[in-house]
């Protein structure tokens, strides 16, 4: 009986135990389970009765706020730097795009950095701006100690580019090799050592091949203009560093040439790809042909650039053109020069007295007329150009917009805008993050942009089933009542629906019972009462 009495007090002992254990563990998991769920939401997609398409969205990111990744390669891509609003975390911007964010080191700032190809600044801005939590996007601009001043030797020489203002328009950019001018000239030096890089395969239209070589040397000093090597150490500096030169020769030894190759020239040029044209040449009869090519090319989306002419009366063709830029001459005054052609076709100024370029033979050498102005507004273009989505018809406008008046207030007919300004018309084409917000219940607002993405925000009120991510065996059913209503963003274009996915975060009240924690604490209280009914038959069946 010895041993009968030990193993009752044994079970009751263990039942005790395991019942100690069984409240104390269940209270503690349920405790720290109210503590970390309040703050772990619950993603869920609402049926196709809700909304009638769907959208698959990729689930929160795990990696941790402090997570760098190696930056990729730089070459077409931009860099964007994207400022978060207080309370949100690199976290939080994650789980709202699906591309690559990298450490800036500006963390203390709220700061980060995405890579985006070029040719999609602007659309990603107007995409990140609109994403809950930022504050603003902005391009990863370029700096430099004051002026970008180029080492070429000749630049003191070289008035004109300090009265434009291309020191100052260098600290945003200067060029790019994907930007190509056509020089419908006299041919170009294609040996000469600030050109010979440069250079693309052109066409000669007065000798019908395909050597355009200058044999004048009027081209060669328009060329050097516009885009001559620049901060090489070597001779001058071209409004554009970077931009490509494509030689086209259409006039001859004595710097003549008929319209009809001047046509053919232009032509060719647009269907060569070059952007801009630049016409530094002109005839005083109007042309059906002249006028078919030049909108030719206006259609196809080329910048055409003409001097005015050198008559001190009215403009020459094919500056005369609508579609084509006319270009009047200054001086190192910024006056305007006597000779310079004038009339209602004029659009802007640039300097043409006494500017220094290059020659033939590897030289340079000093001429003057609004077939020097002209490449000016070409260089500068191709500036305009090289900046991320901008194209033809804004960089003429810019240009316009931003020129510094010379003469009557407004446009006039001696100086057109005014005088080109390549700082101020560059700052215009810098890419902006304001982005239009639009609202609708019904998630169909109208936009300006059918193509592009934009946010829309709708409210809904429903029953739904979600599933815990720490035991997915454990089901809540949770139904959301009209207060307060469930709010969800999410960016559609209004050609197409989708499902958005909205998220819940529950509260304490009903996190201790859909953890499993409780089922735990009824099993200890359960062996407890076990245990104290087993004492009692003990003790009343006389076991001591």
């Amino acid at each position: 009986m010895a041993c009968v009495r030990v193993d009752w007090r044994t079970l009751f002992l263990l039942g005790l135990a395991g019942a100690m254990l069984s409240l104390s563990w269940g209270t503690q998991h349920a405790q720290a389970a109210i503590g970390a769920d309040e703050s772990t939401p619950l993603t869920f997609t609402p049926s196709p009765s809700a909304f009638s398409e769907t959208e698959t969205l990729s689930p929160t990111p795990s990696e941790t706020d402090q997570e760098q990744v190696s930056s990729p390669s730089p070459q077409d891509m931009a860099s964007l730097l994207v400022g978060l609003a207080p309370g949100n975390t690199l976290r939080d911007l994650k789980s709202q795009i699906d591309m690559p964010v990298y450490d800036a080191g500006l963390g203390r700032l709220n700061v980060y950095r995405i890579e985006v190809p070029v040719e999609d600044l602007q659309d990603k801005i107007r995409e990140l701006t609109s994403l809950d939590g930022v504050s603003y996007v902005e391009p990863d601009y370029t700096v430099t100690g004051q002026d970008v001043i180029p080492n070429d030797p000749g630049f003191p020489f070289q008035y004109a580019l300090v009265n434009i203002r291309a020191p100052q328009g260098w600290e945003i950019t200067t060029g790019s090799h994907l930007v190509t001018i056509a020089i419908v000239d006299t041919g170009v030096d294609q040996t000469h050592p600030e050109l010979a890089p440069k250079i693309l395969a052109g066409y000669d239209f007065v000798n019908g091949d395909t050597d355009p070589q200058d044999d004048n040397g009027h081209g060669t000093h328009v060329a050097g203009i516009a885009a001559a090597m620049s901060n090489n150490g070597v001779g001058v500096a071209g409004v554009s560093w970077n931009a490509r030169i494509l030689p086209v020769k259409v006039l001859n030894a004595s710097n003549t040439g008929t319209y009809s190759n001047v046509a053919a020239g232009i032509i060719w040029a647009t269907d060569q790809g070059a952007q801009i044209i630049n016409l530094s040449l002109g005839g005083i009869s109007p042309s059906l042909t002249l006028e078919n090519a030049v909108n030719y090319a206006a259609s196809q989306g080329v910048l055409l650039v003409a001097a005015a002419g050198n008559t001190g009366g009215a403009l020459l063709y094919p500056a005369r053109y609508a579609a084509v830029i006319a270009v009047a001459n200054t001086n190192a005054a910024n006056l305007r020069v006597p000779s310079s052609a004038f009339g209602p076709e004029l659009d802007l100024s640039a300097p043409g007295a006494s500017i220094y370029s290059l020659s033939l033979g590897g030289g340079y050498t000093t001429l003057s007329g609004t077939s020097m102005s002209a490449p000016h507004v070409s260089g500068a273009l191709a500036l305009l150009l090289s900046m991320p989505g901008i194209g033809p018809g804004q960089a003429r406008v810019y240009l316009e917009n931003s020129a510094l008046d010379l003469d009557a207030p407004g446009w006039d007919v001696f100086t057109g805008y005014g005088l080109i300004q390549l700082d101020a018309a560059l700052l215009l084409a810098i890419p902006t993050s304001t982005p239009t917000q639009y609202s609708s219940p019904t998630g169909n607002a109208p936009h300006p942009n059918p193509s592009s993405p934009f946010p829309v925000v709708a409210t809904a009120t429903f029953t739904v089933g979600a599933t815990t991510s720490s035991n997915p065996s454990n089901a809540l059913i949770a139904s959301l009542t009209p207060s307060p209503s469930l709010i969800a963003s999410w960016g559609v274009s209004p050609t197409s629906t989708l499902t958005p996915t909205f998220t819940i975060t529950p509260s304490a009240s009903d996190t201790f019972f859909r953890t499993g924690r409780f089922a735990w604490l009824c099993l200890g209280i359960l062996l407890l009462i076990v245990g104290v009914m087993l004492l009692l038959w003990g003790r009343r069946m006389g076991y001591r």
